[in-house]
């Protein structure tokens, strides 16, 4: 039966295939559809927190800071001859 070909004149018979939809009660659907949206809400909130965090890390490692008073590093260069 999987291959078998039903003639034309035999498929204009035939009622047509009414489709299984599952009806369900529009309270359940409502909670479902509220579901779905505090889902989608909670994974755009998340992508934007985890976007915002890497921005500033990303801010974090591109600035320029100067070095402190007390780093060791020499201001100006040293001038003269070494004895």
């Amino acid at each position: 039966m999987r291959f078998y070909a039903a003639n034309l004149a035999d498929a204009a018979l035939e009622p047509a295939v009414v489709s299984r939809g599952v009806h369900r009660p529009a309270k359940l659907v409502g909670i479902q559809r509220k579901r779905r949206l505090v889902r989608r809400w909670t994974m755009i909130s998340v992508f934007a927190v985890a976007a915002i965090i890497f921005l500033f890390f990303l801010r974090y490692l591109t600035t320029e800071r100067a070095p402190s008073g007390d780093s060791g590093g020499v201001r100006f260069p040293v001038t003269g001859t070494l004895s």
